[in-house]
């Protein structure tokens, strides 16, 4: 098995891992994918207070580009987990910069919910403050 689904923290850190690299480097969307159920939805609060919904190729196909063109790190500074049974929900707070070590640029909470089929964890669905 996956070790990226073996626990709640390595399917954390994966999720961060995988979206976070420098200019010019593609993102590890293949490694991406296998955390996540395929009906899993990304919700994406606006400054507007209205709701983006999308599935996992909707999110990658907007967001691709800019990851990759502008460099993007993202990395977990705190977590709060509640597990109940097969059901998990993860407030991780986060910081955002352009480069490994470069000023931020973002930060946030992402919500995330995950279930544990009896064989390993799953992503649900994600939901964030949009910063920008």
């Amino acid at each position: 098995m996956n070790a990226d689904v073996q626990s709640i923290d390595a399917i954390v850190k994966a999720l961060y891992e995988s979206i976070s690299g420098a200019a010019g480097v593609p993102r590890q969307w293949e490694r991406d994918a296998e955390l996540y159920r395929p009906e899993t939805r990304f919700f994406q609060v606006r400054r507007d207070n209205s709701v983006r919904v999308e599935s996992m190729d909707e999110y990658k196909a907007r967001v691709d580009e800019w990851l990759v063109t502008n460099g993007f790190f993202e990395y977990e500074t705190e977590r709060e987990t509640q597990q109940y049974g097969n059901v998990a929900h993860v407030l991780s707070t986060y910081e955002s910069r352009q480069t490994e070590d470069g000023p931020l640029i973002g930060g946030g909470k992402n919500s995330i919910q995950l279930v544990h089929d009896s064989s390993r964890w799953w992503i649900t669905a994600v939901a964030w403050n949009s910063a920008l």
